[in-house]
């Protein structure tokens, strides 16, 4: 007698793959916090790079996760369901250069609204990152909106795969 195990549908087998890579992504930018050496030496100086910033009343900001988060979450505040172009805009507003910021696409290429958005944008050795679930496990507490500070990918972008111009 065979035995089959059940084959996971594929919404399943994507929460999966997805937290798979949130697991993998957030190991491998541990290893890029530049923590010192166990020898004691300390590592290089990094070189001055220009930071996007957040212009607030009468100061400009840095933009750090807490403000990149701040604007995101105000968006899906504000408007109920969010695209990646409304992200975009709303990061635009908030003083984040449209030339950094990278988005994934809305529709799947099977024309299918897709699960999540993500919108990305490096700031000096690292990328801030935004995921937005257009449908959050929600019932089971999930929120619909994450941010996290990554390491760039070698290709120097943040995010992977076929980004959509950013409106």
């Amino acid at each position: 007698m065979v035995i089959r195990e059940p084959t996971p549908s594929p919404s399943r087998s994507g929460a999966r793959a997805v937290t798979v890579l949130a697991v993998v992504t957030a190991v491998l930018s541990g290893c890029a916090l530049g923590l010192p050496p166990i020898d004691g030496s300390a590592p290089p100086s990094p070189a001055p790079s220009a930071v996007p910033s957040v212009d607030g009343p009468g100061q400009a900001v840095p933009l750090d996760l807490e403000a990149f988060d701040a604007i995101n979450s105000a968006s899906v505040a504000s408007i109920s369901d969010p695209s990646g172009a409304d992200l975009t805009r709303a990061l635009i507003a908030g003083g984040v250069d449209r030339a950094g910021l990278e988005v994934t696409a809305d529709i799947t290429t099977a024309d299918k609204r897709a699960d999540a958005v993500f919108v990305a944008v490096r700031v000096g050795g690292s990328c801030l990152v935004g995921q937005y679930r257009h449908k959050a496990s929600g019932e089971d507490g999930d929120p619909r909106y994450l941010g996290a500070v990554v390491a760039p990918l070698s290709t120097g972008r943040c995010l992977i795969g076929d980004l959509v111009p950013v409106e």
